[in-house]
């Protein structure tokens, strides 16, 4: 998948129910399920250069150049199912700010037109208010 996502490129997995999704007993199998989920942007106001995902700290980055033209926001699917104790969010340059419903995130300028940015940088991370939190979802997935 980082393959895929290095060239802007969508993937599909299909599942034949042959117990990797699921156990017998109809319990989900996370591992599996978390090697797919990811966060990814689904709607870019500009054009995108690349994203990159790491599933073990779960930093999530994304990079694109804003057209002034578009007035729709960028939005981002950020999994509420990877970042359980919430995530943060930054720019770069930082005249970016967000918006959320469910799991999308709308990224949207607002800084001065004098400055608006060639390049957008998007950074996702796991909080860091509350570092315990990360390991001890680190840890509970190691026990998955």
């Amino acid at each position: 998948m980082n393959l895929a996502d290095k060239w802007l490129q969508s993937w599909i997995d299909w599942d034949y129910s042959d117990g990797t999704w699921y156990d017998s007993n109809g319990n989900r199998n996370m591992e599996k399920i978390l090697a797919y989920v990811r966060p990814y942007p689904t709607a870019t106001a500009g054009i995108p250069h690349n994203f990159t995902f790491n599933s073990t700290t779960l930093r999530f980055e994304f990079f694109f150049s804003p057209d002034i033209d578009i007035e729709a926001p960028t939005e981002i699917y950020i999994p509420s199912l990877r970042y359980t104790a919430g995530y943060d969010i930054a720019f770069d340059p930082e005249d970016f700010a967000y918006t959320m419903q469910g799991d999308f995130v709308y990224v949207f300028y607002v800084g001065p037109l004098e400055t608006f940015p060639d390049v957008v940088k998007v950074v996702v991370t796991p909080p860091t208010s509350d570092k315990r939190m990360f390991w001890s979802y680190m840890m509970a997935r190691e026990n998955l």
